[in-house]
């Protein structure tokens, strides 16, 4: 099966650990990082009985969706090695003009965010509180003021118990248009698009297989544990996702799952498929591949907005103020996001810059770093993805081919929430300026047509003339 043997290359996921050193050679400077995650393992969101919290082979969840305590710790451990990476170039003590931290609206992105922070900031985190400050911490006129002032010396110079700090998530406003726009809740108008997508032909073949590949190969063993006689179960309502979803989770998270055990099927076979299944769903029926308007539009504020900021600290550099540290240009920007919104950027780097994709497996994520050479005093972006690096583009080169390729956001707007049939996804530009040359040509032609025809009637008034005058 050609689309399984591609799927099991392209999901493989490897998590290096040779972490680069900044400025190791002494001739780049590190100016500014872009970090973007994938929440850690969780629960299956589809098939839970949200009253018994139990899912269609009888594993039970804290919740739908939720994160497990393995996806808590996978953050955690990404945010260690985050920090290691960058030891050198962002403080050891949070500082809320230096980094900004982001996350969606979803429990498990906002926990997943808080776990990396807890490893990112895992030295004492202080707040450098003066003894005055500390003295207005006092809880006057309450039993707890009895234990306050022990309290006050255990806690020393830190905020918290064990050197732990509260650190802001900003949440996405999904009313701005900032993420999620491969949804139509949140994006009305990518419905056409996202049609588009899973009507082609190239997309209906790669379903078809793998829900063959999944029939032939484990159908009968997922028929004798859920007691199911109908053979094309699998082909009905998305059943292959929701099943593979619910055994991927389970299996991630180390479950025995003795139901599916007993009924024959190998584990880690079943397990790759589902792996395959999974994010076909994600890259091939969301956003298609290569890149698609729906690629376009979702990676469009993301990408746009780290641009800004990259800019923000170019300009700083050439003041001289690179280690400058200001409130509206951080030096560390951070996405708690999902594999919604690591595959179009996957497919992005993919189609424009030549990128193997990267899979976003749980904790994977992906970082832009920006550059410059001290000897040329040029800038560079570094793409890196779960710490390997994938490409080293010239700066220019990179916002250039952004620019042309993504949508500002009355852009967005307009393709959102209109109903505009001249908006096709990102060749508006190239449509625009088509539509400008026929519309010269019409102009030409109906002008050429409109001077023939009086031509022709001076022609025949002229002739009326003169056999008048004859």
């Amino acid at each position: 099966m050609k689309f399984i043997y591609i799927f099991i290359f392209l999901f493989h996921h490897n998590f290096s650990k040779n972490l680069k050193q900044e400025n190791k050679n002494g001739e780049d400077k590190l100016l500014f990082v872009w970090e973007h995650f994938r929440h850690g393992a969780r629960g299956p969101y589809i098939g839970i009985d949200p009253l018994t919290n139990l899912d269609l082979i009888g594993e039970k969840w804290d919740g739908i969706g939720e994160l497990t305590p393995l996806g808590i710790r996978m953050l955690y451990l990404l945010g260690i090695s985050t920090k290691k990476r960058y030891k050198n170039f962002i403080s050891n003590t949070y500082n809320p003009n230096e980094i900004y931290i982001t996350s969606t609206n979803i429990n498990r992105t906002i926990i997943s965010v808080n776990s990396f922070l807890k490893g990112f900031y895992s030295n004492k985190t202080s707040v450098n509180l003066s003894n005055t400050q500390i003295g207005r911490s006092k809880i006057l006129n309450s039993n707890y003021s009895k234990l306050i002032n022990l309290k006050i010396k255990d806690l020393e110079n830190y905020s918290l118990e064990d050197g732990v700090n509260i650190i802001p998530v900003h949440i996405f406003d999904r009313n701005k248009l900032e993420f999620g726009l491969y949804s139509t809740s949140n994006c009305p108008g990518i419905g056409k698009f996202r049609k588009k997508n899973i009507n082609s032909k190239q997309i209906i073949l790669i379903n078809d297989d793998i829900i063959k590949y999944t029939n032939d190969t484990f159908g009968k063993y997922i028929f004798n544990f859920m007691n199911i006689s109908d053979p094309l179960y699998l082909w009905k309502k998305n059943n292959n996702y929701y099943l593979a979803d619910i055994f991927f989770s389970n299996y991630f998270d180390g479950r025995k799952m003795k139901l599916v055990e007993n009924s024959g099927i190998n584990m880690n076979s079943f397990y790759q498929n589902s792996l395959n299944v999974t994010y076909i769903d994600t890259y091939y029926n969301v956003f298609g591949i290569p890149s698609t308007e729906t690629v376009y539009i979702s990676v469009s504020p993301l990408l746009l907005n780290m641009l800004k900021y990259m800019e923000l600290r170019i300009n700083l550099d050439k003041e001289n103020n690179s280690d400058k540290i200001i409130s509206n240009s951080p030096r560390f920007y951070i996405i708690s996001g999902h594999d919604t919104s690591l595959a179009p950027i996957d497919i992005f780097m993919k189609s424009e810059f030549g990128i193997d994709f990267g899979m976003a497996t749980y904790a994977s994520n992906q970082i832009f770093e920006l550059w410059k050479n001290r000897t040329t005093g040029k800038y560079s972006v570094h793409y890196i993805y779960n710490f390997e690096e994938k490409g080293i583009f010239d700066f220019e080169f990179f916002k250039k081919k952004l620019l042309s390729k993504l949508y500002n956001q009355e852009q967005i707007k307009r393709i959102c929430y209109s109903q505009m049939s001249d908006y096709v996804g990102n060749e508006q530009n190239k449509n625009s300026v088509i539509s400008n040359i026929l519309f010269i040509i019409f102009v030409f032609l109906s002008s050429s047509l409109i001077i023939l025809i009086i031509e022709i009637s001076l022609i025949k008034l002229i002739n009326q003339i003169k056999s008048i005058n004859v």
